[in-house]
């Protein structure tokens, strides 16, 4: 017996000038069809207006399109990472990083408009997932609660990324707050990059989550949770530097199909994690 519904890869980036479109057709070869393009943050060089912001958010829009000839379906996520904020505090200073940011979010905004209904959600945003100085934090925490007021007047879920669990045993209840505080409910919001106990922290807070399609993670993922309460991710960085990088496009396709096989994976926790969820967070017309 063989999975035949859709194959999602739910956060995957992609680069033009490394292996690009080739990655795609690594993933539609293995048996993926659908893929979500999560906007890549590029930090050398760093953005230097409002105008640079619009420009790199546009080349993500302009790459969807060309995805959308090779596969059944491709949405877009786009914002500003947390650690390009923490790179423009470091190099320009907290009051011309804030004035840049503040640019960059109002660009953020014109490209949501540009995109339409291919854009589905607001991220990378967040916390950088290493310590920084107070100053630091507090310009991260600016844009932090900049993009989440633009999700939710449009409309959209957040990708958080962000400090891991256990490493930060308090970094649920923190992001629930924080939430909270913008009138952004936690449902709305998936922690990307999850895996092991993280996933049931995660779920128990009301957070979404998306498990990294390493088998490890999946099986532990399935002990937290075991109808399935978790999207599957590459987090492909499409780096030549660090190929293949945080797993293989073509993995997701490969692993779910083998976990179906084995019975790892049943018909009912596929569907949720495959079809269901995707549908219910980012709106993605599956079946």
């Amino acid at each position: 017996m063989s999975w035949d519904g859709p194959v999602v890869d739910t956060h995957f980036h992609l680069d033009i000038i490394n292996r690009g479109y080739d990655a795609v057709r690594r993933f539609r070869e293995a048996g993926g069809t659908h893929l979500v393009l999560v906007h890549k943050p590029l930090f050398t060089p760093l953005p230097s207006s409002g105008e640079e912001f619009q420009r790199r958010f546009g080349e993500t829009l302009k790459m969807a399109q060309e995805v959308e000839r090779m596969l059944e379906g491709v949405w877009v996520v786009l914002g500003i990472h947390p650690v390009v904020a923490v790179k423009l505090r470091k190099e320009l200073g907290t009051e011309r990083a804030i004035s840049l940011l503040e640019e960059g979010v109002k660009a953020l905004g014109q490209a949501i408009e540009e995109g339409g209904g291919r854009v589905v959600a607001v991220g990378e945003v967040g916390r950088p997932h290493f310590p920084v100085d107070e100053a630091t934090q507090e310009v991260t925490d600016h844009l932090f609660g900049l993009q989440t007021d633009l999700a939710r007047e449009r409309g959209l879920p957040l990708v958080l990324h962000t400090e891991g669990w256990p490493s930060k045993k308090d970094i649920f209840t923190l992001l629930k707050g924080f939430l909270e505080g913008r009138d952004f409910p936690a449902s709305r919001a998936v922690k990307h990059f999850s895996g092991g106990k993280a996933v049931g922290e995660a779920l128990r807070e009301g957070f979404r989550v998306s498990v990294v399609a390493r088998e490890k993670d999946v099986k532990r993922a399935l002990i937290e949770s075991p109808g399935g309460e978790f999207m599957l991710e590459s987090d492909y960085l499409d780096d030549l530097q660090r190929p293949d990088k945080v797993i293989p496009p073509d993995q997701i396709p490969r692993l779910v199909r083998e976990l179906f096989e084995r019975g790892t994976f049943t018909q009912e926790n596929l569907q949720r994690v495959m079809v269901d969820l995707p549908r219910e967070v980012y709106g993605l017309p599956l079946d």
